[in-house]
Order: structure tokens, then sequence, then C-alpha cells
């Protein structure tokens, strides 16, 4: 539209353009508040503040953003297997919002291709379209607190100090908590730590404890007068 005739009716369609465009919602980072994992959605707080400018004395102040409640968790999760990974969410993690193109409602009760739900004047015909109404959580935003010992060549599941790991690489699997540990690498297992084993235990190969074969160890005994003898291996 051309308002090179009317300066003033061009810089108030700017204007409006910039607030409508301000309302259109794509994604934001914001920070955790409550946690229901029943229904597994989190409530969270936008961590970008809205830029309020006063029209009068033209004052610059930033406000927080409303509370958004009701926000389904994504997770790494297959319906139809029953299988997938799970994380704890805690109040005060950071996390993503993405806000859907459109309302969510009624996909989010039947799980199936569904009606977009109306807009604020339904008279129109509108429907909701990138409301915050519509967000959905991915959890995990690193900002000043950057995890440490970050690993370039593996996959893990960890705690921030290691002692707690599941690392799987090209090359090993490792499982450890503590000072124990079980290492997949090599064509080798290699384990560090006590074992406690309830059941059986079945191996076609030797087992060597304390540098004696189980296989091969002898006993001496004494059946009489002289020396001891020793015994067989055992069969």
């Amino acid at each position: 539209m051309d308002y090179s005739g009317n300066k003033d009716a061009g810089i108030e369609f700017n204007l409006q353009f910039d607030r409508n465009v301000a309302n259109i919602h794509t994604s934001i980072p914001a920070i955790i508040q409550s946690v229901d994992y029943a229904n597994q959605t989190v409530s969270a707080i936008p961590a970008i503040q809205i830029k309020v400018v006063d029209p009068n004395t033209k004052i610059v102040r930033y406000i927080n953003r409303p509370l958004i409640t009701n926000i389904p968790m994504a997770l790494s999760w297959s319906e139809g297997l029953g299988m997938g990974t799970t994380m704890p969410y805690r109040i005060g993690d950071k996390c993503t919002l993405m806000f859907a193109e459109r309302a969510l409602d009624n996909f989010l009760i039947t799980g199936e291709i569904s009606a977009p739900a109306d807009g604020p004047t339904p008279e129109t015909c509108t429907i909701r379209c990138f409301d915050e109404a519509d967000a959905m959580c991915f959890p995990g935003i690193i900002t000043k607190a950057k995890i440490p010992n970050y690993s370039p060549d593996a996959v893990e599941i960890r705690n921030a100090d290691k002692s707690s790991l599941f690392s799987l690489s090209n090359s090993s699997l490792t499982l450890k908590q503590g000072s124990a540990s079980i290492t997949i690498a090599n064509n080798k297992i290699t384990i560090v730590g006590d074992i406690e084993h309830t059941g059986n235990q079945t191996t076609s190969g030797d087992v060597v404890a304390g540098g004696i074969s189980l296989k091969g160890h002898t006993h001496k005994y004494n059946p009489g007068p002289g020396s001891p003898t020793p015994t067989q291996p055992p069969e």
C-alpha cells in the first residue's frame, strides 16, 4: 500500500504492523516454574522480557512475560513401540518453548488429526495461530553454567561430574557409578569393583582368581605317612 502522500498514515501502518508481528510467537527460551509428571506438562516463564515504551514520555521499560501453563513435554517416546527415553525436569531448568502454527487443544486431547481451535473472534472464522497458549517444552539450554568435561566423541547420559555415567562411542561402551564400572571394548569386558551375583553362572572357559586357575588348580593331601600328594585337576 502506498502511503507516500500521507506520512502519518505510513507511520501508523508500520506501528500496527510491528505490533501484530510481535504477537506472532515462534520460539523463545524459558525457565520452568512447575512440573506435573502425571500429565507430563510444565509451566514456564519466557526468559526474554517485553519492551514497553510509554507513548507520552517515551520512557522505555522491560516487564516479564506472563506465566504459560499446561505446556506438554517434548519427549523422545514412541507410542507405537511403548518405549523411549524420559528425563526429569526441575524448577529453574532452562528450556525452549516452541509455539505451534495452529492451536494444539484438540490434537492433545485426541492424538489424531484434528480441527484447529477458534481464534479470538470465531464469528469471523479466524483460527488461533502462533499463540503463547500453544507452546511445547523442549528441555535443556546451556547458558552460563556449562557442562564440564563434555565428550566430543561419545553419546553420554551422565551427571555433572560423571560419577554416574553411560557412555557410547564407536569403540567402547561404559557404564559407571562411583568407583565401579563396566567397560566393553576391544572384544573384552572389563569390570572394576565388587560383584554380588544371584543365580547360576556358566562359562565355557577358565576362571582365574588370584592367579589360580579354577580348571587347572590342584590340592595337596596326605593319605598317610610321607609328604603330601597333589590331587588331580578338577574334571
